[in-house]
């Protein structure tokens, strides 16, 4: 009968967004900041300043929905999984690629974080270490599902630099190292 069940003192939150790309995304890295504030979200503290709504997360799954550029082409998408090898622990990098010819079908790479890596674990919002690199052709759709704990602490965990934002208003920032709206959430 082993014993008491599981108590959580911060209950785990699971959260998908989907994002839309617009233009081609060739070796983009996200970093964990840009999940957090992608994903997870941000509360505006004044019109330029933020919170993370996140204090942890960790990236469950991803899934690029795409299909080919023209006709009788190859078109390709890549999720790789940021590698750890620098800090030589943990597991190497992973890479999962999917390539098509249909342009009357979507297909859909899908992944997961490789077990024991450094996109495996539970992670502050703040970091700006590379976390996941991805190419994908414009049109795709980006599902990301993270896992994440909400910040009570006393003292916020600051965000990116936001523009013209309403106080208190929570948003899904674009990744700050795209192009300007490449990466839009849906």
């Amino acid at each position: 009968m082993g014993g008491p069940p599981i108590w959580r003192a911060e209950p785990v939150l699971t959260k998908t967004v989907r994002f839309h790309c617009t233009s081609t995304m060739s070796q983009i890295t996200l970093t964990n900041e840009n999940v957090a504030g992608g994903v997870c979200g941000l509360v505006a503290t004044a019109a330029t300043t933020s919170v993370h709504i996140a204090k942890a997360f960790r990236l469950r799954k991803i899934a690029v929905w795409f299909c080919a550029t023209a006709a009788g082409t190859y078109t390709s998408a890549c999720i790789d999984w940021a590698s750890s090898t620098t800090l030589d622990v943990f597991s190497p990098n992973s890479s999962l690629e999917l390539s098509t010819m249909s342009i009357a079908e979507m297909v859909c790479l899908k992944g997961t974080p490789p077990k024991n890596s450094l996109v495996s674990f539970w992670v502050e919002p703040q970091e700006t270490t590379g976390y996941i690199t991805i190419s994908c052709p414009a049109g795709s759709l980006i599902d990301m599902t993270v896992d994440y704990v909400i910040n009570d602490a006393a003292a916020a965990v600051s965000g990116p630099t936001l523009s013209g934002a309403t106080l208190g208003t929570m948003y899904h920032k674009n990744h700050p190292n795209l192009v300007v709206n490449q990466l839009n959430t849906i």
